[in-house]
Parts: structure tokens; sequence; C-alpha cells
């Protein structure tokens, strides 16, 4: 009968599905594999299959799990610390090295949806209290986009055939680098994300929008002003394309957007990563141009 066996590997529990068969060339039973679960701690009790299901074996996931977090916690404010430091010296080696070690250690929803932002809250706070230059942090920001460009780059680009999303900023707005980390994850999830940047007039983008009828439109802000200005688009675009998905997020966006109940607009109002767990990119999903994804 198959049952679940875990295996520490540098103080990490991994799952394996196994079964004792016996050989015959050595007179005694041996263990196969019969499929690797993946790390304790991300194992879910209730997809394994009933029979291997135990008391015993579900105290051990929460044990892993609980063990995973403590790590987990441990390892951010690690990174949290070397990252912030190598950008706020503007050390692109240094920043680099902590990313690509953060995206090893804790995945790159970790780094973009934990690190980065709470890195640049730290420096916008450090901003407003006249304790970091404007060109100081011109310089971190220049510095983290070079890195988030680079840690990018080691994701595939999706198909054209998948769903798109158009990432973009409301008129005015100049910081880009939401729309940044936000195209990492969506490739990630097998998106095709359209990285239309800054400066773009509203105009030219409900045109664009229109014209390309994506899977979603995402818009990142950043300064608190322009949330007004993104609203503002988002219900333009609504109006025009109803079929497309509209979302707002970003530092901008306050934890309780008093517009949150806005017909058709979405609002991201913690953690960029787990909002997008609930989209899936498989299935029959709109493509560009109108088009089904089988």
């Amino acid at each position: 009968m198959p049952f679940v066996r875990l295996k520490r590997r540098r103080g990490r529990a991994y799952g394996y599905l196994v079964e004792n068969r016996w050989d015959p060339t050595v007179g005694q039973p041996r263990q196969r594999v019969l499929r690797y679960l993946g790390p304790a701690d991300q194992i879910r009790y209730s997809d394994l299959p009933k029979a291997v299901r135990t008391t015993a074996l579900a105290a051990r996931l929460k044990r892993a799990s609980e063990s995973a977090d403590v790590r987990r916690a441990a390892a951010l404010d690690d990174l949290r610390r070397a990252l912030g430091e190598a950008l706020a010296a503007g050390d692109y080696p240094r920043a680099r090295g902590a990313a690509l070690r953060a995206v090893r250690e804790v995945g790159i929803g970790g780094l973009y949806g934990d690190l980065i932002p709470t890195v640049f809250a730290e420096i916008g706070r450090r901003w407003a209290s006249g304790s970091f230059s404007v060109s100081q942090e011109h310089l971190a920001t220049g510095v983290a986009a070079r890195v988030v460009e680079h840690v990018n780059a080691r994701y595939r680009l999706p198909s054209p055939a998948r769903p798109e999303v158009v990432l973009c900023v409301p008129e005015g707005e100049t910081h880009t680098l939401g729309l940044h980390l936000a195209e990492g994850l969506l490739r990630q999830k097998g998106y095709a994300p359209l990285n239309i940047g800054a400066t773009a007039p509203t105009s030219s983008v409900l045109a664009f929008v229109a014209e390309r009828r994506p899977f979603a439109v995402f818009l990142s802000v950043t300064t608190p002003s322009y949330l007004g200005a993104a609203r503002t688009l988002a219900l333009q675009i609504r109006r025009r394309s109803p079929e497309v998905r509209v979302v707002i997020g970003g530092q901008g966006v306050p934890s309780s957007p008093s517009r949150a109940s806005d017909e058709g607009i979405e609002y991201v109002t913690a953690f960029l990563p787990a909002f997008l767990e609930r989209w899936s990119p498989n299935g029959p999903l709109r493509s560009g141009k109108g088009g089904m994804v089988p």
C-alpha cells in the first residue's frame, strides 16, 4: 500500500509518495517512489489520496509548515535588510545578489510581494522625514528597476496565445516599478503582460485596450494623489471595453479604498501575489484580440 515518506535535506522536509515492493534479487522489500510531492510545508493534506492520510502524517505536515513559517520569517528579515542596504547605497551587484537569493529562499512572490514593497515603504518614510534625498530615492528606484528586469528575464515569455494583461499607470504618474513587479508575477503565472509604462496619454491607453481586447488591465498607483486619475481611467476602460477586467494596485492604494464598490473595478489592497492566486491562465479565458485559449 502507498504511503507518504518525508525526507529532510538542508533542514527542510520534502514529501514522496512511495510503496514497498518485494525485490527477489535481494530477498527483501524495497521502497519505490511513485511521485514527488514537493516541500512538506506546501503539501495539502486534503489533496493526498485518502489511503495515505493518517493522524500522524497530518501532525508531521503541520509541524513542517510551522517550521517553514519560522524559517521564512527569519529569511525575510535578513533579506529585507540586505536588499534595503544595497538599494540605499545604489549597489547594483549587491542588490541583484540579494534579489536572486530571495527568489531561491522565498520565491518571486516573496521578493515582489513583500521585500521590495517593504523596502520602498521604508525609503518613503526616510524621504518624508528628510533623512533620504530625492536623488537617493531615484538612485534606489533605478537600481531596483534593473534588478527586477534581471529577475524577470529569467522567466520565459509566455506564448502570444496566452491571456494578455495590459500594464500601465494613470496619466501624470511617473513611477513604474510596480508595473515591472506585476509583469514578473504575471509571467510566472503564464500570462502575456503588455507593459506600456508611463507617459501614455489617456486617449492612447483607451484606444490600445479597445484594439487589443486583453483579459485584464492593471493600473499601478504609487503616488496617492493619482488614485483619482486611476479610478477615472478604470471607469473609462470599463465603459469602452466592459469585457475587460480592470485592477488598480500599488503603494498608493489605501487598505480600504473609499470607492471599492465601483462596478467592475478591483483593488489590490495588500499582497499582489495572493491576489493573483485567484487568477488562472488555464481554461477557456480570452487571449489578446478576443481569441480563445484552449
